[in-house]
């Protein structure tokens, strides 16, 4: 691990060396096969916004194939990670398991605006969110991270190896790279994830919608409305 990129990390933190030791740990439990329900009855969109030294995180949850918002939760809580690329899952992972716990209703799989096994340890957010909350889990990135080539053929490969890891999904210029994080093949993350994006767009309906939601500051942090985004 470069001195450069421990020196994000405050002075008294954990040592990235550990943190990689954690991501390894967890990358043994991770399960790539045909997630409990399927189709899934609900499914959960998950994403976050910084503000003002707070984490702002919203969780939407729409029927499938419908698309129909059934629940949504926005949260305001401190942050406590830095942002260092690959390890967004100390960042973002614990506010993205405690929302979950205060959700509702019981979503079947999870879409996070993150990486599944399109990670260098195979841990990107997705992946860790799925094995720690045990739900099933989906990747849905805007871009890629180094060490991965996309093919001819759409699916996106481990640079060295050849794996195929994941997939893009193009919508115009627009694309997401979508890859299994837990639970769930890429047949099916590919499925889910082509359902729920509507035409023009280039994210998955409720991925869009928690992005829209974890925007919505409101003084008091506990929750808002989705109401002006469904018009």
């Amino acid at each position: 691990m470069s001195r450069r990129v421990q020196r994000l990390i405050p002075k008294g933190w954990i040592k990235l060396e550990r943190l990689v030791r954690i991501q390894r740990k967890l990358t043994s439990k991770v399960r790539i096969q045909g997630p409990p329900r399927w189709p899934p009855r609900l499914v959960a969109g998950i994403d976050l916004a910084y503000s003002g030294g707070f984490t702002f995180v919203a969780i939407v949850v729409v029927t499938y194939p419908e698309g129909r918002v059934v629940s949504e939760l926005w949260a305001k809580l401190p942050e406590t990670f830095p942002y260092i690329p690959t390890f967004l899952f100390m960042r973002e992972g614990p506010p993205i398991l405690y929302a979950l716990t205060k959700l509702p209703v019981d979503p079947d799989l999870l879409l996070v605006n993150g990486h599944g096994l399109l990670h260098p340890r195979r841990m990107g957010l997705a992946t860790y969110v799925g094995v720690v909350s045990g739900k099933p889990s989906v990747g849905v990135a805007a871009s890629l991270l180094r060490g991965f080539v996309v093919g001819e053929d759409g699916f996106v490969r481990d640079k060295k190896t050849g794996e195929v890891l994941g997939a893009v999904i193009k919508r115009g210029k627009r694309a997401a790279y979508v890859s299994p994080g837990h639970l769930v093949t890429l047949e099916r993350c590919i499925e889910v994830v082509r359902v729920l994006t509507a035409e023009g767009r280039c994210m998955p309906k409720p991925i869009l919608l928690a992005d829209r939601l974890s925007k919505v500051y409101r003084p008091r942090g506990h929750s808002a409305s989705l109401q002006s985004f469904l018009n």
